[in-house]
């Protein structure tokens, strides 16, 4: 009897283990098959998403105001059509199971293939017609995600009764419920986890590219140099890529000069660097971008120079003008291995917006450099100077660089007139202007100041380097061949380090050094010493 009993036991126990078993496991089934419904509706909403940035993409591209070209233009607009119909057919895949989504997707289509035929359609009023039939899907899917998550959370409340219920029945039962619903469980919640990280990453992915659109469109839209393009990529690209600092690097013969930049790279606006033994000449060589996890432990970067700038890890990618590589753009990090493929992406579009900048805004800069230009000698003129100096005088003090002025003078420039001709000092000014240029680095400005007097301002420059820069002038002015017989320059040289707090401070004593110059001789230099009670140390050639 008892063999009996305890047979019937074992079987009521096997009959309830296996039907509470069966029962469980169909509970994360419902639950599963919710979940995967309320993915579903998360991917239809993206797709919505995605389809409202490449309407407004579009409708950037048939509003920019660049170089006609139509076979381009008519790429683009094949390259826009195609990929919102491929968006379109994804919405009505998705969206098989609803009649009424159904419905509104062919008007939608519609409506985008009228706008996209005829650019004279292209107006607010058809924009904010498909902006509308967008809102209305979406909120459709909206309500729809929410009526879903209920009936999960239903799911989810019937599978917690259960396992109570089997545990009350036997403990065996229970244990082996709670076993098999925490797998489950862990299964469901990974999947879920997956599906969100999922749609999270595609929603990044559509908040950078639609970031990267808003760059362009600032570029077209406010006309922007290439200066001031450079600047606007270089904060968004911080921003996008979570960067401590960004620059751009421009070629100048075997050096890379910083020539815009932002974050923690913004104190070393004119900074130059050799391009052999860098990551940047690397990247220039190579026509690749290249990214850099550790500088410390990679061969391939000059190391005293990512020291100098506090950089442990970046991106380069180069630029392009008309077929060659002129720079190159890079996100830098004081951490290691901070950057990621996503970022890569970003860096790539940034620099190809870049990239086409400079290549739009060759034009606009050819004529800005005319308004800025000295006709007769092709230095800068004084308005650009003094331009240049306010701007640069601001930064030094701002990041405590250096900054040096020299002024020079023409000696007995009225008697070479008197006695040769005008269209003889003309001569002789269009030569002086070119024995300057020589001496000057791009980041520097030299400039006509005025008649004979000529200016130059030299970057990151100590009094010391400005000195020397003045002695090689004074020299090659001596050596130069002159028409009418030997022509030598006066000089003065005043410098930021010496504690002056305004430009005008600035010129006014290179300007007394340069009278000095003359009053002692002429053909020589003199420098503004920092102990200003002493005068100043003329040096004679």
């Amino acid at each position: 009897m008892r063999c009996r009993a305890d047979l019937v036991s074992l079987a009521v126990v096997t009959v309830l283990l296996v039907a509470a078993g069966v029962y469980v496991s169909g509970i994360p089934r419902m639950q599963m098959e919710q979940g995967r419904w309320v993915a579903h509706t998360h991917e239809v909403l993206h797709q919505l998403e995605i389809l409202s940035s490449q309407l407004a993409q579009a409708r950037v591209h048939q509003n920019a105001q660049l170089p006609p070209n139509p076979g381009t233009v008519q790429e683009e607009q094949a390259r826009i059509a195609q990929e919102l119909r491929q968006t379109i057919a994804e919405l009505a895949d998705l969206t098989a199971d609803n009649s009424a989504q159904q419905e509104r997707i062919k008007p939608l289509w519609q409506a985008i293939s009228t706008r996209l035929v005829s650019a004279e359609t292209d107006s607010a009023a058809n924009y904010l017609e498909i902006a509308d039939r967008i809102s209305e899907m979406s909120s459709e899917e909206e309500q729809l995600l929410k009526a879903r998550e209920v009936k999960w959370q239903q799911a989810v409340r019937a599978a917690q009764y259960q396992f109570l219920v089997t545990i009350g029945v036997v403990y065996l039962l229970a244990l082996y419920a709670f076993r098999l619903s925490r797998s489950e469980a862990n299964v469901r919640e990974q999947l879920l986890t997956f599906e969100r990280e999922k749609a999270q990453t595609q929603r990044n992915l559509a908040e950078r590219m639609a970031k990267i659109a808003q760059v362009q469109q600032d570029i077209i839209y406010e006309r922007l140099n290439y200066q001031g393009a450079m600047e606007v990529i270089t904060r968004r690209a911080q921003d996008i890529t979570q960067a401590d600092g960004v620059v751009v690097e421009m070629q100048e013969g075997k050096e890379l000069v910083y020539q815009a930049a932002s974050g923690t790279m913004e104190p070393f606006i004119g900074f130059r660097m050799q391009t052999e033994g860098s990551l940047a000449g690397l990247c220039i060589a190579s026509r690749h971008m290249i990214r850099c996890d550790d500088t410390e432990a990679d061969a391939r970067v000059d190391k005293h120079a990512c020291r100098k700038v506090g950089v442990r890890s970046m991106i380069v990618v180069p630029l392009q003008h008309l077929g060659e590589i002129v720079g190159v753009l890079k996100v830098a990090s004081s951490r290691v291995n901070a950057f990621t493929a996503d970022d890569e992406h970003t860096l790539q579009f940034m620099a190809g917006v870049l990239s086409a900048t400079l290549r739009d805004a060759t034009l606009s800069e050819e004529l800005k450099t005319r308004a800025s230009t000295d006709a007769m000698t092709g230095l800068n003129n004084h308005r650009h100077f003094q331009e240049f100096l306010a701007k640069e005088f601001g930064r030094a003090h701002r990041y405590d660089n250096q900054l040096s002025l020299i002024l020079g003078d023409v000696d007995h420039f009225k008697k070479y007139n008197d006695t040769f001709g005008h269209q003889a000092g003309d001569e002789v000014l269009a030569q002086v202007g070119a024995i300057l240029k020589k001496h000057g680095r791009a980041s520097d400005c030299v400039a006509r100041y005025g008649g004979e007097e000529f200016a130059l301002i030299l970057t990151q420059t100590s009094l010391a380097g400005a000195e020397v820069v003045a002695n090689r002038i004074c020299e090659a002015m001596r050596a130069a061949e002159w028409p009418h017989g030997a022509v030598t320059m006066s000089l003065g040289v005043s410098c930021l380090e010496n504690g002056y707090a305004a430009p005008p401070e600035l010129i006014a004593q290179a300007d007394k050094a340069l009278y000095q110059s003359k009053a002692a001789g002429r053909d020589r230099v003199t420098i503004v010493t920092a102990d200003l009670s002493a005068g100043y140390l003329a040096q004679s050639r």
